[in-house]
């Protein structure tokens, strides 16, 4: 059975990524579309605003906030941390230039 929330915090993205391949999630179709694009692009919710994410997706900023519990974070914010976290742990691969460490900006 689908469950709107994963049943802990994630500890990197693949696990967000079967969790999501197995169905075991259920994301309203905006949810579902901020995800894609949270997966697909990692680096726009590490590195960019709600504001920007909501635009971007054609969606509300509460969408993020609702999108950052089911994955089983408390607050966009942590889960913008974790995008960032994550990025980091893979070697800074599509990171901006002005975010990745030892490269001029």
């Amino acid at each position: 059975m689908k469950s709107p929330v994963l049943a802990h915090r994630p500890k990197c993205l693949d696990e967000i990524k079967t969790a999501i391949a197995k169905r075991e999630l259920r994301l309203t179709p905006a949810l579902e579309k901020v995800a894609r694009q949270a997966l697909d692009k990692p680096e726009i919710i590490a590195f960019e605003s709600a504001e920007a994410i909501a635009r971007r997706c054609g969606v509300g900023t509460t969408a993020l906030t609702r999108l950052a519990r089911c994955f089983g974070f408390t607050a966009f914010r942590e889960m913008k941390k974790f995008f960032q976290d994550n990025m980091r742990a893979r070697g800074g691969r599509s990171l901006p230039p002005s975010h990745q460490r030892g490269r001029p900006a």
